[in-house]
């Protein structure tokens, strides 16, 4: 992990020379994994608490006001300063994982593995998890996600919905027993594994054993992601990919062939991607649906990521109620949504089963292999500090 940039090694600014501080007098070193943040041994600890504590709150004060290039080039040392500032009252090292440590540390099988014990703690009552709350802040809201591990730990993820470029998300977790923050992961790229790992244990569970044709409906993180996880479960032989940018299309499919082996090809139409498929995803943002439930053979499992509410939603409720199983990662998500959730006050909700109980055999998933299976993944609150707590002691 490195923590002082290029960037700010030049031009000699107050924020500069802040950085040089934590640098050089506060001993901020470089080490895999973010396993460092702080460490010093002086002769006067409390006036080193109150140096430290003085120069991370002008360093906050000035990177609001520094130029986006400084201020991406010192993010590090900023994320190492928050764990520091939390935890130094007692002597306590955080972790801080970057989007690169969560690259380089979750793999696909070990990500389906995690959420598959996450989903059977959350049905056993272990895992808290409760739907996700919102404040509102005129330009758009901040996001809360919340979890908490029975006797372990407790925790949170936090991203925003303003209409700018994307933020970086943040994911925290506290000691059960003392309180202490054990470590955060900051950036983008724990949250969408999360999803795709939930994908994957549904699809483990859902889909046919013998499912080897995949239609995948867009091509961003989410798809990306649901794929990286199913193949981990299932051996693929075609993959169908379809999104209305030919260009993104193909590129997506030429990065499944090249990053994941997978035989992937891109096709000029939903409908050709979705037909004859064992198992179908959607990932979009569109607001109308985009499959029509007569696509969706015997014996198919689709699962769908995008816009469910009423009035905005990539499916249409006749694809629920076509299907002869319906599964949904949070039931408590499901009732939460304003405008509501698609499903809500129709027969198929009432049909509606947790992944979790299938995961744990208390309710019942597939019983037969021409039983079309639907999974409307809404987002399973805790998750995210699930896998992190995993990373920060596996």
């Amino acid at each position: 992990m490195t923590f002082v940039g290029d960037g700010l090694r030049r031009g000699g600014s107050r924020l500069e020379s802040l950085v040089h501080a934590i640098d050089e007098r506060l001993l901020v070193r470089d080490l895999p994994f973010g396993d460092l943040l702080w460490h010093q041994t002086p002769r006067n600890p409390q006036q080193a608490r109150l140096d430290r504590a003085s120069t991370f709150a002008e360093l906050m004060s000035l990177t609001v006001r520094a130029p986006r290039a400084q201020v991406r080039c010192c993010q590090d040392v900023i994320a190492s300063s928050c764990a520091y500032a939390l935890t130094h009252r007692v002597g306590l090292v955080a972790r801080v994982l970057t989007d690169d440590d969560v690259r380089r540390l979750l793999d696909a099988p070990t990500a389906v593995l995690w959420m598959r014990s996450a989903l059977q703690d959350a049905d056993r009552g272990r895992l808290v998890t409760p739907a996700r709350v919102h404040t509102e802040l005129g330009w758009g809201r901040l996001v809360f996600t919340t979890g908490a591990l029975d006797g372990e730990w407790y925790g949170y993820r936090s991203y925003d919905t303003f209409p700018t470029s994307a933020g970086e998300q943040l994911v925290v977790v506290h000691d059960w027993q003392t309180g202490h923050l054990r470590g955060l992961a900051v950036g983008n790229e724990l949250g969408p594994r999360r999803v795709g790992a939930i994908g994957g244990v549904a699809a483990d569970e859902l889909a046919n054993p013998a499912a080897r044709t995949l239609g995948l409906i867009g091509t961003g993180v989410q798809a990306w992601n649901q794929l990286w996880a199913i193949s981990a479960v299932r051996d693929l032989a075609e993959v169908r990919v379809y999104s209305r940018d030919s260009g993104r299309r193909g590129a997506f499919a030429d990065r499944a062939r090249t990053g994941l082996a997978i035989p992937a090809r891109a096709v000029d139409s939903a409908q050709a991607a979705a037909e004859g498929a064992d198992v179908i995803v959607l990932a979009t943002s569109s607001g109308s649906p985009v499959i029509d439930a007569a696509w969706v053979g015997a014996g198919a499992y689709v699962t769908t990521l995008g816009p469910k509410q009423v009035g905005h939603a990539e499916f249409g409720s006749e694809l629920v109620a076509r299907a002869d199983v319906a599964v949904t990662d949070s039931l408590a998500q499901i009732s939460a949504y304003d405008p509501p959730n698609i499903l809500v006050g129709t027969q198929a909700e009432e049909r509606l089963v947790s992944l979790g109980a299938v995961v744990s055999g208390s309710a019942p998933g597939r019983t037969h292999e021409d039983q079309i299976v639907v999974f409307c993944s809404v987002g399973l609150a805790g998750t995210e500090a699930y896998l992190l707590a995993k990373l920060l002691t596996g």
